[in-house]
């Protein structure tokens, strides 16, 4: 029977032998897990840390590389623009609109809902209880108190939540991103389960270009997996958005918004819709490039078009 120290050296060569066939560096979980094991003396740890050194810095050249691509296609894109006559740039469809509600307040809707909400709490606290061992209901609270984030302290990159997105048929995801310049948190519920709420891609730059119409924003993206889960910007950016519009059969509530930080103003949209089994929230903004300014305008034209750009239609 094999001992401890015997079965941690056989993972590790397996685990070697898997790094030695990939062309990619090693990601940081990788090398956290590698740095934990005892290596093999024929394998000196000096010799990995370089070799994970050189391929980081190839990796992030190829990043750069990218990265310069988009910038150099801006600049060409712009220049043509600006040869070209103005013209007014539309989505590929005019969006569905979903005429104004009329607000009727009426007194005997007003009292019966006073009275449903007593009567709720009255009997809310009996149900909870009861429910103590007897099998009865109790609800868990899905706020933004009892979840947990976790990040890249715990193990949470960007790539591997983007990865795992993509390669998935029911999650919605933007099809061209510029890499390495977003980061990913995973939120749970705090407790044993450690039950999924959330991800949240942060600051990722989501390029719906089309043509010579460069259409770039940054943007904050959470999927949320439990419908009841109010996160911490829930209440305040996302439960009343007044303006839609429809892609395909998918409607999409937002407000742009303009906000001022440090003697500046900043517009900003907040968007929000459910498609498939998971609900979807979105704060855009500009994307500004050094030396070319803000890509693209946060305007509802361009919003439509970002939005053609991840939801199926």
């Amino acid at each position: 029977m094999k001992n401890l120290f015997e079965a941690k050296a056989e993972r590790q060569e397996k685990f070697l032998q898997k790094l030695n066939k990939q062309k990619e560096p090693l990601t940081h979980r990788q090398f956290r897990r590698l740095t934990k094991c005892s290596l093999p003396p024929e394998t000196p740890l000096s010799e990995w840390l370089a070799e994970w050194a050189l391929k980081s810095q190839e990796k992030q050249e190829r990043q750069d590389r990218i990265i310069g691509m988009f910038l150099q296609a801006a600049v060409t894109k712009l220049s043509s623009l600006e040869l070209e006559s103005s013209a007014v740039i539309t989505p590929a469809y005019e969006p569905q609109r979903k005429p104004p509600r009329k607000r009727r307040v009426l007194k005997w809707v007003a009292v019966a809902t006073a009275a449903c909400m007593l009567c709720a709490a009255i009997a809310l606290p009996i149900i909870l209880l009861r429910g103590g061992g007897d099998g009865g209901i109790i609800e868990k609270p899905y706020t933004a108190q009892n979840a947990r984030v976790l990040g890249f302290r715990d193990g949470i990159y960007f790539e591997d939540i983007y990865a795992e997105m993509f390669d998935s048929e029911e999650m919605l995801v933007f099809n061209k991103i510029i890499p390495g310049l977003g980061t990913a948190s995973k939120e749970v519920y705090d407790d044993e389960t450690e039950e999924l709420l959330s991800y949240v891609l942060h600051g990722l730059v989501a390029d719906a270009s089309i043509g010579a119409n460069m259409i770039a924003f940054t943007v904050d993206f959470r999927i949320r997996f439990v419908p009841q889960y109010t996160f911490a910007e829930y209440e305040s950016s996302y439960e009343r958005l007044d303006e839609s519009f429809s892609i395909g059969r998918t409607e999409i509530k937002y407000e742009i918004e303009t906000v001022e930080v440090d003697g500046q103003e900043i517009i900003h949209a907040h968007m929000s819709f459910t498609y498939g089994k998971y609900d979807y929230f979105l704060e855009a903004s500009v994307f500004e490039v050094k030396g070319l300014g803000v890509i693209s305008e946060v305007t509802e034209g361009n919003l439509i078009l970002l939005m053609e750009n991840l939801i199926p239609h």
